[in-house]
């Protein structure tokens, strides 16, 4: 269990880092999202990448033979939003839509935590 929750703690490190450039660049602006911005352009394209990469391995963190259901819910929550969020950024979709999926996906990241915590392992 403590790989599983090292491997979804790490997942979730990446993706953050890797969606906070997006993140930034439209930030702001209330719903409206400039995707025709180059910044928006490349930045979503970076994040989107490591969104994919992040997803693989919190669904395999969360697949890990044993994991005790309470912690592999929110490991699955978290890759189900993620995924959501991969779809909001394809359709360009505004940023209220970006920041519901993204508080979403901070809780489901702290949820996990608490419940690798609760289990014995840390992260």
């Amino acid at each position: 269990m403590a790989d599983a929750c090292k491997k979804f703690s790490a997942a979730t490190s990446y993706a953050a880092a890797s969606y906070e450039d997006f993140a930034y660049a439209t930030a702001g602006t209330g719903n409206f999202v400039n995707y025709g911005d180059p910044y928006v352009q490349a930045s979503r394209s970076e994040g989107g990448k490591a969104l994919q990469k992040a997803i693989a391995a919190a669904m395999e963190a969360a697949g890990t033979p044993g994991l005790p259901p309470d912690v592999a819910a929110p490991m699955n929550s978290w890759t189900m939003n993620a995924t959501k969020l991969l779809a909001i950024m394809a359709v360009q979709a505004g940023g209220d839509a970006l920041n519901s999926t993204a508080n979403d996906l901070n809780t489901d990241a702290h949820n996990a935590g608490l419940a690798c915590a609760a289990n014995g392992s840390r992260v």
